[in-house]
């Protein structure tokens, strides 16, 4: 038998289409229906928020990484064993109520989910591609996959030769079915011509049959050769999707410049908090006594056409059992939001790590979480110290005089005994602020928010990169850590940051205008 495995660099597409998918806990695969799975992530028998986090992690890495199955297993299994979602155990349906003997996971749950949640994911990006691509490769040729065994119906559509646009793709875009390995493949005006005689070009007549969903008692017609819920394409309804999200953006930002705030003052809007003195108004304030003229307008500029919310949450408000259990939370920040409760968690949840971060968020989400502490209290943050930990970062990245010591070889040699190998710096912006401080606050609030300057300017890579052009440590993690902690300290002391690399403050500013343009959802960056 074949084996299935992606690519190590699966298309934006594909990572688009799974990132946006939101939880949503079921019982039975029939509970969530067709398009449904566009925009929710589902696992039958997962009804605990923190289990099905896990599952959907683990889909969304093998996806990144091109993980084989067995890599997928390996690192889940363990997981999923820890909080006892394995094996069999009796569980009552909420739907009917009855005690039923119900299969957790297993390795065979694992493969499906495996191969259907990345073939499904596949297959949108593809359809994408296809909408990007037809006015060159207007058709599409139906081709059985590495099955040892395929459907009837499927080897009869095997060479089926169509128009993109043909209605027979609205349902029998493969996957169709459980298990289905079947493809299609992009076909040009040219191949069309030499290969339409060996083929069948005429959509074959569709023929239906009655299927009782039991977990809503609706008759369905479901087309012959496909299993039930398969018969629909999971990259179209993506688009419509996208379409309006496009809209809202582009109202925001005809509104932005009939509207334009003030030139020499920063807005964000106002943020959900849990705690009295950590609140927008002295976010604000401490922003309007940073930065210059101009970075603050480019700053305004891009929040009015993406006014990025924010939650100002305790640790024990993001993360654990309190928190997943914490209804009355999860609605008042729904309604901030203007979600449903378990969606506003999904966006300002973490099911674990909250006491080693001090703020995340998201790009599926204009978001940005920020943990605070009870006793926190930004009327005593103080904008002339958040400056000085910027100049200090600063001074340390040029003088390579910081605390921190960083092998940082300049050939692959290694040479771990020479001292020229080393660098020395802090560890991060906020760090520097003070930790636990109100000035932590702030610093690490402009952090999540360069993240999603970072994800609306489509995630560029800063093109001098090189073994010594970073201001810390924690900048080094990642292409996604070194955009938010440079545009951190540029924001704070951009003439200082200009004067450490002139470059890299030319790549920031041009992030922020592309960002400040960018109103297509589907252009934001993962």
């Amino acid at each position: 038998m074949a084996k299935f495995t992606f690519s190590n660099d699966p298309p934006p597409e594909v990572l688009a289409f799974f990132e946006n998918k939101k939880l949503k806990p079921s019982f039975n695969w029939a509970d969530v229906w067709k398009q449904e799975h566009q925009s929710a992530f589902t696992v039958a028998k997962a009804m605990k928020l923190d289990v099905l986090q896990d599952v959907r992690d683990g889909v969304l890495k093998a996806i990144a990484e091109g993980q084989t199955l067995q890599q997928f297993r390996k690192e889940l299994t363990p997981l999923l064993q820890e909080k006892g979602w394995w094996g069999k155990q009796e569980m009552t349906d909420p739907l009917t109520g009855e005690l039923v003997n119900a299969q957790l996971g297993s390795p065979r749950r694992l493969r499906v989910i495996y191969e259907t949640n990345l073939r499904t994911a596949h297959a949108a990006g593809q359809w994408d591609r296809v909408q990007r691509t037809k006015k060159t490769h207007p058709y599409l040729l139906y081709e059985l996959g590495p099955s040892r065994e395929h459907r009837k119906e499927h080897l009869r559509w095997n060479g089926l030769l169509l128009p993109a646009d043909d209605s027979f793709w609205n349902t029998h875009y493969p996957q169709n079915g459980w298990g289905c390995k079947c493809r299609v493949r992009q076909v040009s005006k040219a191949e069309y011509e030499r290969i339409k005689g060996k083929s069948h070009t005429e959509a074959p007549e569709i023929k239906r049959q009655e299927w009782t969903n039991n977990r809503t008692g609706e008759i369905l017609e479901v087309p012959e050769g496909i299993d039930p819920g398969w018969d629909y394409n999971p990259g179209k309804g993506r688009l419509t999707q996208y379409k309006k999200q496009v809209k809202q953006k582009e109202k925001q930002l005809k509104k932005a410049l009939a509207e334009p705030l003030p030139k020499m003052a920063i807005t964000a809007p106002a943020p959900f908090s849990t705690v009295k003195n950590a609140n927008g108004e002295q976010i604000n304030r401490v922003l309007n006594e940073l930065g210059t003229d101009s970075t603050r307008q480019a700053f305004n500029d891009f929040l009015a056409v993406h006014p990025i919310k924010s939650c100002l949450l305790k640790a024990t408000e993001m993360t654990g059992k309190k928190a997943v259990s914490n209804k009355a939370l999860q609605a008042k920040v729904g309604d901030y939001l203007g979600v449903a409760a378990d969606d506003a968690f999904m966006q300002y949840g973490r099911y674990r790590g909250s006491n080693r971060i001090n703020g995340f968020t998201r790009a599926g989400y204009d978001l940005v979480n920020v943990k605070v502490q009870a006793g926190t209290n930004l009327t005593k943050a103080d904008p002339v110290k958040i400056k000085e930990a910027v100049i200090k970062v600063l001074d340390t990245a040029t003088n390579n005089n910081g605390p921190r010591k960083i092998y940082a070889p300049a050939s692959t040699k290694y040479t771990p005994r020479d001292p020229d190998n080393y660098l020395h710096r802090h560890w991060s912006v906020s760090d520097v602020a003070g930790v636990k401080s109100p000035e932590q606050i702030i610093t690490t609030w402009l952090h999540e928010v360069g993240h999603q300057v970072h994800f609306w300017g489509e995630v560029p890579v800063f093109p001098g990169q090189s073994r010594t052009a970073f201001l810390t440590e924690y900048s080094r993690s990642n292409n996604k850590e070194w955009f938010a902690e440079h545009f951190t300290a540029w924001y704070i002391d951009p003439k200082g940051f200009r004067q450490w690399n002139a470059e890299a403050a030319d790549f920031i500013e041009t992030t922020l205008k592309t960002a400040t343009a960018n109103t297509n959802p589907r252009l934001k960056g993962r």
